[in-house]
């Protein structure tokens, strides 16, 4: 603790006067504050909270306060705020009106979340609102992307003719979206605003209570059993029927051994169950089943003739399938080819003058996206895949970066579309209209 804020504390007034110490969230005091496989901890303060015990008058109340704390972990929180004979009260975080769904999908397309992009086109403001949380900003990047792709001028309120930022019906909420984007969502998730859907982080989203979230999206799996519990609580928070999916994808994720055995078994057994047994020492499943999670949804039998619930549309989606996947051999020679090509395509886009801003700014042809086009070149042979799992955002230059691989490669059929002319001036370095003048032409300072 800085030297300042201890002396702070160590005044006669503030001891006198300081009717105790609450900490919310008190789960990350171990996540954040603990260092992890050679990385810094994320807030190291967080650690130390035990210290502020020393600082203040003996017999100063504690009270730690987390929703999303399992049986071990109580024990850390414990131990590191020093607690001596604490009084525990505890409300069991299983709440029954949120049903489980866990689905595995494939990482190659983002087809899962299609039902999303049917139910705005369908209801437009209307629609209930959701949350798609994912585990990296380049998650979050790519779905928001393709969430507007797909809704194409559905993205906005009354297919807004003037694409207004605030009539926009998704959004994007995470440590770096500016604070009016974040005031937007804010302002429409609190009433009745036109923003539907949230693409996030998990972090930003501590602490905000929205009570009419009725579906919660793990697009990815979250790292434990404590972050299923913390962004599934995010939904249903009114008390109406909601739903918390998570959409498991085909690559290995970073999640702990705990985890990693409860989804091996979630097609063999209820996966609330196993879920909640980590929180308290009695769950049971929720009736009737289809109300319960995807496992409890196929063994239901509500009727004579077994369950005649249909199953929730985010467990349409389409499943990952072992059918052989496409794939070609790629020598050095080639990619040397196509990163050639592919550079000569980006310095085609920049005009032949001076330039004020970075050339990845003024053409959105990144070197990033280069080196994501050499990395999977092996498996691009259509242009959704260049869309759905690469860092483009325009198909004009999806449709290039397949003309060049077909051109390289010869191994697929390849067809132009056809895109309107994009109005583009060249800007002239010696005009000086950018700025103003007065009546006799003289640039005004």
């Amino acid at each position: 603790m800085q030297s300042k804020w201890r002396e702070l504390l160590s005044t006669k007034t503030f001891r006198d006067n300081l009717l105790g110490i609450v900490v919310d969230e008190v789960h990350l005091i171990y996540k954040w504050g603990k260092a992890d496989k050679g990385h810094k901890a994320f807030r190291e303060c967080f650690a130390k909270l035990g210290e502020l015990r020393s600082i203040v008058r003996r017999g100063t109340p504690i009270l730690a306060l987390t929703a999303t704390a399992d049986l071990d972990s109580r024990a850390i929180i414990q131990k590191q705020l020093h607690f001596e004979d604490a009084t525990q009260v505890t409300v069991s975080p299983n709440r029954k009106n949120i049903r489980f769904g866990l689905i595995k999908v494939s990482s190659h397309t983002l087809d899962c979340l299609d039902w999303i992009v049917r139910e705005l086109k369908e209801h437009d403001t209307n629609m209930f609102q959701v949350i798609i949380y994912c585990r990296t900003l380049a998650a979050v990047g790519r779905v928001f992307c393709y969430l507007k792709a797909e809704l194409g001028e559905d993205c906005w309120a009354d297919k807004d003719p003037q694409r207004r930022a605030e009539n926009l019906r998704i959004g994007m909420f995470h440590s770096h979206t500016l604070p009016q984007n974040k005031r937007r969502i804010l302002d429409s998730f609190g009433g009745d605003g036109p923003c539907r859907v949230v693409v996030a982080t998990s972090a930003p989203g501590m602490g905000l209570n929205f009570p009419k979230i009725s579906h919660v999206v793990m697009y990815g799996v979250p790292e434990d059993m404590e972050a299923i519990l913390q962004e599934a609580g995010r939904a249903g928070r009114d008390g109406s029927l909601s739903h918390a999916v998570i959409y498991r994808l085909n690559l290995n994720t970073n999640v702990d051994e705990g985890l990693r055995t409860l989804l091996k078994n979630s097609s063999k057994s209820c996966f609330r169950k196993a879920l909640f047994s980590q929180f308290e020492n009695n769950t049971d499943s929720v009736e009737p089943g289809h109300l319960c999670c995807t496992y409890c949804h196929s063994v239901c039998s509500c009727t004579s003739a077994g369950c005649d619930m249909a199953v929730p549309k985010y467990e349409q989606a389409p499943l990952e399938v072992s059918a052989p996947v496409q794939i070609r051999k790629v020598t050095e020679d080639e990619k040397d080819l196509i990163r050639s090509l592919l550079h000569t395509y980006k310095l085609s886009l920049i005009p032949e003058t001076h330039l004020y801003t970075n050339s990845t700014y003024c053409t959105g042809f990144s070197d990033e996206l280069i080196n994501s086009v050499l990395e999977h070149c092996a498996e691009i042979f259509d242009l959704n895949f260049i869309m759905n799992n690469l860092p483009v955002f325009s198909k004009r230059h999806a449709q290039e970066i397949l003309r060049i691989l077909f051109e390289v490669f010869e191994d697929f059929k390849f067809t132009e579309l056809d895109f309107p002319p994009e109005d583009f001036v060249v800007p002239d370095p010696n005009y000086m209209g950018y700025f103003d003048e007065d009546t006799e032409g003289n640039v005004l300072s």
